[in-house]
C-alpha cells in the first residue's frame, strides 16, 4: 500500500491535479502526454524514493534518439517538478532528476536564411510583379502584404474574422482563443494589434471579395468571376 501511494504516477497525478487549474488545456494535456509516452512505462510504478538518476538519463536518452530534443528538455522539467514536489510534502529526500550534465547538448539549428534591408526593396517589387500575374489569388496576395505589415503569426491571418478588424480606428483585436500569446497565470488573452494606413488599405480593397463572409479569408465566389483559392 505504502508504494501505491508513493509511486511516480500517482505523486504525478497530484502534482497535476494542483497546477492543472492553473494552465491552459493545451499544456495540461501536453504535460500529461509526455509522461504518459516516455516516463510512465519505465518509472510510474516505481516508489518515489527508490528511482534512480540512470533511470531517469535512460529515459531521455530514448527521446533524444528521436531528435526532438526541445521534448526532451520539457519532460525532464516534467519529471523534475514531481521530485521536488515529492521532496516539498515530505515524500521524498532527493531530486534524481538533476542529470542535465549527462545529457547531449542540442543540435545546432540552422535557421531560414532572412532578407537583409538592402535586398527588401527588391523583394517588394517581385511580390508586386507576381500580384499582377492573372491567376494570383487577391486573397493571397492580401493575407501576405498584411502578414509582412503586422508581424503577426500565420495562423493568426488566415483565420481572421472581419469581426475582428475595427478599420476607422485601424485596430485589428486578436481574439484570445486564437492567439498564442499568454499573460498572468498562463492563460492566453486578446492581442490588440494597431493597423498601419497601409494595412487598412488592403483590408478594405479586399472587403469587396470577402465582406460577406465570416472569415476574412475565405470567400466561395469573386467579383467578375474571378477563380480564387485560399491561401491555405
Amino acid at each position: 500500500m505504502q508504494v501505491a501511494e508513493n509511486s511516480f504516477k500517482n505523486l504525478a497525478a497530484e502534482l497535476h491535479k494542483i497546477k492543472s487549474p492553473m494552465w491552459t488545456a493545451q499544456h495540461a494535456k501536453q504535460w500529461l502526454g509526455n509522461m504518459e509516452k516516455y516516463a510512465m512505462p519505465v518509472i510510474g510504478d516505481r516508489p518515489i524514493t527508490e528511482i534512480e538518476p540512470m533511470e531517469i538519463v535512460g529515459i531521455m536518452r530514448t527521446v533524444e534518439a528521436g531528435g526532438t530534443f526541445e521534448t526532451r528538455d520539457r519532460l525532464l522539467q516534467t519529471i523534475g517538478a514531481v521530485f521536488k514536489y515529492a521532496i516539498a510534502t515530505g515524500r521524498a529526500k532527493y531530486n534524481p532528476a538533476e542529470i542535465r550534465m549527462a545529457l547531449a547538448d542540442r543540435p545546432k539549428v540552422e535557421h531560414f536564411a532572412c532578407i537583409t534591408p538592402a535586398e527588401l526593396p527588391e523583394f517588394l517589387r517581385a511580390v508586386t510583379g507576381y500580384q499582377n500575374l492573372d491567376k494570383v489569388s487577391p486573397i493571397a496576395i492580401s493575407a501576405f502584404r498584411l502578414l509582412m505589415l503586422t508581424t503577426t503569426r500565420t495562423s493568426e491571418v488566415r483565420f481572421s474574422k472581419w469581426a475582428d478588424f475595427d478599420l476607422d480606428a485601424g485596430c485589428w483585436v486578436i481574439p484570445e482563443e486564437q492567439t498564442g500569446r499568454k499573460g498572468k497565470m498562463g492563460r492566453r488573452n486578446p492581442h490588440a494589434v494597431p493597423l498601419s494606413a497601409q494595412a487598412v488599405k488592403i483590408l478594405r480593397d479586399l472587403y469587396p471579395v470577402t465582406g460577406k463572409a465570416n472569415m476574412y479569408f475565405r470567400t466561395a465566389t469573386v467579383p467578375d468571376g474571378l477563380s480564387v483559392k485560399t491561401p491555405y
